[in-house]
């Protein structure tokens, strides 16, 4: 903003850097790591669940466990909830029966490729 002010940098051109894949890829990881630092345990038990269980199912196993775990550590349920969304989908996506989208693009790339994917 310094620079703005100074006129070294014209200000339609100031925030020019913040588009770059690179600097968005970097806050996406610093987010993530501290949704996973926060949420620990629970974002991983949910990706382990999800792939070998409907996400829907394990959704419903898990969300009583982290809206008492977060009522234990005097937390909103939102620091858990969006770490365990983003375990959901992983999980979902490493196997065939993670999600139901998946049954149908296996079955779909069988009747294009001749080979639908495989488990994992």
């Amino acid at each position: 903003m310094a620079c703005v002010a100074l006129g070294l940098v014209p200000a339609s051109e100031a925030f020019n850097g913040f588009g770059h894949p690179a600097v968005i890829t970097v806050g996406a990881v610093l987010i993530l790591s501290r949704a996973f630092s926060t949420s620990g345990a629970l974002t991983i038990i949910a990706a382990t669940l999800s792939a070998f269980m409907n996400d829907v199912g394990t959704l419903a196993i898990l969300l009583p466990v982290a809206f008492q775990s977060a009522a234990r550590a005097k937390r909103s349920p939102s620091t858990l909830l969006m770490p365990m969304s983003f375990g959901f989908i992983l999980g979902g996506l490493v196997t065939l029966i993670g999600t139901s989208p998946n049954v149908i693009f296996a079955s779909f790339r069988g009747l294009v490729e001749g080979t639908p994917f495989g488990f994992f």
